[in-house]
């Protein structure tokens, strides 16, 4: 696997670029590249999303990520491969007036003939965003709210898809979703045994919200498939959340929680008695006609604290399921009532207690609360948005702040003089190329990759790793980190800093 870095891409177009250029060279971080064996594999997985039917030889699905008009050549990037692609007055351009008036960072498709060491192009096409190859499947919150109705909802004929990664599911989901990560589904052979049989129930795909692919690809692979009923809610998650929705809990990821004692709130709707026997450690035992005495007892929403907006409250019965509304009247009303406070980070725990007692979580028969008791502290191995701000401008030669998205997204932009390792590509050899670094950053656009990568790199056994559970926003003049107190990165700065430090920065492989 290749680690890239900014300073070495931007070497490839600047000092030696007329060397490249005129010799059609391919260079990595780490010298000259090695080509996949085929052209057939010159696809990028991202830009490739929702359009896997249009590959074939001869063709170069990537994104664009520099051309010169002048020079008649063009620079796409594959995943991590890099080639240099001519073109002249005869390649056919679609969606564009011609190939200088496509925007760097676009994803185009290319077909391309060999020509001695180099490709000339006889036509590019400029894709859509992905999002804008589905966007007549939309649906927004409304549509979901009256969808779901009541918790727990009672979804007839509907399939609701949780798109994301498995341990983000574990983590809160919209009531009634299943999980059926957008690999898993792009690479089964038989669709139906995931989605069903009958083509034409509606099946609702959901993620991480608006710069999230997962749920889109999702959807295309369920039409093409033959499924004529295909929704998309591309406000995800988050977007659920925001609007003031209830969420709801596996007892896998509640259980994670649990262990590692992480701060959140956890409300036991049992009868005293009940929950005295066996519970949910430091669970605190609320009815439905107690809640409200316990308002003032919650942790407090203002300007200073907005954080708190999102503090982990979780609600839990014996028998909660999706599907039997006698099991969730109670839930349902407190956690309305909690919602209509402000609180927006509100679940209860699919499939109750017993859900909880099958996968073996910890309970306890003596650690009850008789009040609420929450202090906001940062997971194991978590960094905060203004600590990952100023480990930047402090950066020193044995640090990196390593992105754990695609190649593709970091291409399209990413921190100043990070690098790049795809979460899902890690393994024993990437720690060989994190041996010089003593601290590591871990970022990526919300978290969630971010954590996935702090985790693979601990378990593999690297030492003094931290990840950013938080937005990462991008924009002309800056990068904003934070989700309520909001950090910023300027572009300028960061950019005279990257090149004052660069003497002493290690770079490539």
């Amino acid at each position: 696997m290749k680690i890239l870095t900014e300073e070495r891409m931007k070497k490839q177009l600047g000092i030696f670029v007329s060397a490249v250029l005129g010799l059609g060279l391919v260079l990595t971080a780490c010298g000259t590249q090695e080509k996949p064996s085929s052209i057939a594999k010159f696809v990028d997985s991202n830009c490739a999303c929702c359009i896997e039917d249009q590959i074939k030889p001869g063709r170069f699905i990537a994104m664009l990520a520099t051309k010169s008009n002048k020079m008649k050549t063009m620079k796409i990037k594959v995943n991590s491969y890099e080639e240099l692609i001519k073109f002249d007055a005869k390649t056919k351009v679609e969606g564009a007036q011609g190939v200088a008036q496509i925007d760097n960072k676009s994803c185009i498709i290319v077909d391309a003939v060999k020509q001695g060491d180099s490709y000339m192009a006889t036509a590019v096409k400029l894709l859509k965003p992905v999002i804008e190859r589905v966007r007549d499947l939309v649906v927004e919150t409304p549509y979901m709210q009256q969808k779901l109705g009541t918790l727990p909802p009672k979804l007839v004929n509907t399939l609701l898809v949780d798109s994301r990664p498995a341990n983000a599911f574990f983590q809160g989901s919209i009531p009634g979703a299943v999980n059926i990560p957008y690999p898993k589904l792009k690479n089964a052979k038989d669709v139906s045994k995931l989605l069903g049989a009958d083509k034409k129930k509606e099946i609702i795909f959901f993620c991480g919200g608006e710069h999230c692919n997962l749920a889109p690809g999702s959807a295309v692979v369920a039409k093409k498939a033959g499924y004529t009923n295909v929704k998309l809610y591309h406000a995800g998650f988050p977007g659920w959340q925001k609007a003031g929705n209830i969420a709801v809990i596996q007892a896998k990821g509640l259980a994670a929680m649990v262990k590692k004692r992480l701060p959140m709130i956890i409300i036991d709707v049992r009868p005293l008695a009940v929950a005295s026997k066996e519970h949910i450690p430091n669970a605190v035992p609320i009815s439905v006609a107690q809640l409200a005495n316990f308002k003032a007892k919650f942790p407090v929403l203002s300007k200073e604290e907005p954080w708190n907006t999102m503090a982990p409250i979780v609600l839990y019965n014996d028998t909660f399921s999706c599907g039997k509304p006698e099991t969730g009247k109670e839930l349902d009303q407190m956690t309305r009532m909690i919602l209509g406070w402000g609180y927006r980070n509100v679940s209860v725990l699919d499939g109750g207690l017993d859900s909880y007692k099958k996968i073996k979580g910890e309970l306890s028969a003596n650690s009850l609360r008789s009040t609420i008791l929450y202090e906001r502290k940062l997971a194991p191995g978590e960094v905060s948005a203004q600590d990952f701000v100023a480990a930047f401008h402090s950066l020193k030669s044995d640090e990196i702040i390593l992105d754990a998205r695609s190649s593709s997204e970091f291409g399209g932009d990413h921190v100043p003089g990070a690098l790049n390792m795809d979460a899902s590509t890690i393994d024993k050899g990437s720690l060989g190329q994190l041996d010089k670094y003593r601290n590591v950053y871990v970022y990526c656009n919300t978290g969630v990759l971010a954590e996935i990568a702090y985790t693979k790199l601990t378990k593999l056994g690297k030492q003094n790793v931290k990840f950013l559970n938080d937005k990462i926003q991008y924009e002309p003049e800056k990068i904003t980190v934070g989700t309520f107190k909001k950090y910023e990165i300027q572009r300028k700065k960061a950019a005279e800093g990257t090149t004052k430090k660069k003497a002493g920065k290690v770079e490539g492989c």
